[in-house]
């Protein structure tokens, strides 16, 4: 050990370092150094560039023809989003799918359902039944689900499959509505509520059995016909109407705790007798819409304050100078929210006053704040089939 130790040793003295190699090691560690600051830069040069080409592409400008991008319309502002804030609503909605029902009768009275994409155009025939009911799409936008006689049928348009039929729910009533990852979906059949996951079948490019679960689900006066889990998963709105003898119909929600099994906890959340429709949305992951009456939205905090908002800016479209015939308006009727939480959507009917039965005259969609101001007309494809908003 000790030879070796000697032998390292001289070794080590046999190697003399040239005077300035401490100085050329220090040289080249330099240029290194700003060979890479300058790759560095030149990088941060093009990340900037294409932030901002991305930011000139979705400035609120009018394009051609005076077309406004398709993002300005569906997305809030800044300011839009600092005024959700104001008013304490936190969390995301359950987003908005990219894709719109729109519903067109046929010569023979039949009505056809098609899945439009409101960024392309692109139309997909659903093939559903000529009585299926209460169609919704999926948060994500690629399943559509809807009830007809044989139970919940589900389509999946970009899979190209045809409509099935999900088991185990032959008989379903009501309404269907979604989770806020889009892969669940929840429906009453025979007076239980069903939990289903999976609800395309699909799982990657596997073919699977969707899964379905009961979930227990208290009862309230009416129902519930309605539920509504908030965009996290940790609450739920129970919704239902009475129908007095000789009396209106009276509304009941109620709002409980859910950890995916059971709703749990629920108590009275007191609503406007008018507002029949039931939750229209969550606006955050603490409250949510209800429409009480054309003209009128209420936002709902889970902790049972709200909001009465107006709409402003909304024309009546049967007092415009190019009105076509004498017509009554019907509206604005609230849709929604859209995937920001930070918009309200609202619909105006111009329809003939001779005919009620005859087609509408003219259909107007409309965007404003939270609070009903900054109406503004959608334009493009949206202001003609509507706009995507965040399911219930």
């Amino acid at each position: 050990m000790t030879d070796l130790h000697d032998l390292l040793d001289r070794r080590a003295r046999l190697i003399q370092p040239l005077p300035d190699a401490f100085a050329q090691v220090m040289g080249r560690v330099r240029k290194k150094h700003r060979r890479r600051q300058a790759l560095a830069e030149g990088t941060a040069l093009l990340v900037l560039a294409a932030a901002l080409t991305a930011i000139a592409v979705v400035r609120p400008a009018s394009g051609p023809g005076g077309r406004v991008p398709l993002a300005t319309q569906l997305l809030g502002t800044e300011q839009a989003l600092a005024l959700r804030t104001e008013l304490g609503i936190e969390g995301p909605t359950k987003g908005a799918p990219g894709s719109v029902i729109v519903s067109k009768q046929t010569a023979t009275g039949r009505v056809d359902l098609s899945l439009v994409h409101v960024r392309t155009g692109e139309s997909v025939h659903l093939q559903l039944e000529p009585h299926t009911k209460e169609a919704a799409v999926s948060p994500k936008g690629d399943v559509v689900a809807a009830v007809s006689d044989h139970g919940v049928v589900v389509s999946a348009p970009e899979q190209r499959r045809r409509p099935a039929v999900i088991p185990r729910t032959e008989g379903a009533e009501g309404q269907v509505s979604w989770d806020g990852t889009g892969s669940i979906l929840f429906t009453r059949v025979k007076g239980q509520w069903l939990r289903v996951s999976n609800p395309a079948g699909a799982s990657g490019l596997r073919r699977t059995t969707p899964m379905v679960e009961q979930v227990k689900v208290p009862s309230i006066p009416g129902g519930p016909i309605l539920l509504s889990v908030s965009p996290g998963g940790g609450a739920a709105a129970l919704f239902g109407i009475t129908y007095p003898e000789g009396a209106p119909p009276v509304p009941h929600l109620y709002l409980g705790r859910f950890d995916g099994a059971a709703v749990t906890d629920a108590r009275e959340i007191e609503i406007p007798a008018s507002a029949l429709e039931g939750p229209m949305g969550w606006v955050g992951d603490n409250a949510f819409l209800l429409a009480p009456e054309p003209g009128r939205a209420l936002v709902v905090r889970t902790e049972g304050s709200r909001l009465e908002v107006t709409p402003e800016g909304i024309e009546d479209p049967c007092r415009a100078p190019s009105s076509a015939g004498p017509c009554t308006s019907d509206g604005p009727r609230l849709l929604g929210t859209n995937a920001d939480g930070s918009l309200l959507f609202w619909k105006i009917v111009a329809e003939p006053t001779n005919d009620p039965s005859a087609p509408p005259i003219l259909v107007l969609y409309y965007k404003t704040w939270l609070d009903g101001t900054h109406g503004v007309r959608l334009s493009g494809l949206v202001g003609r089939l509507g706009p995507p908003v965040a399911p219930r």
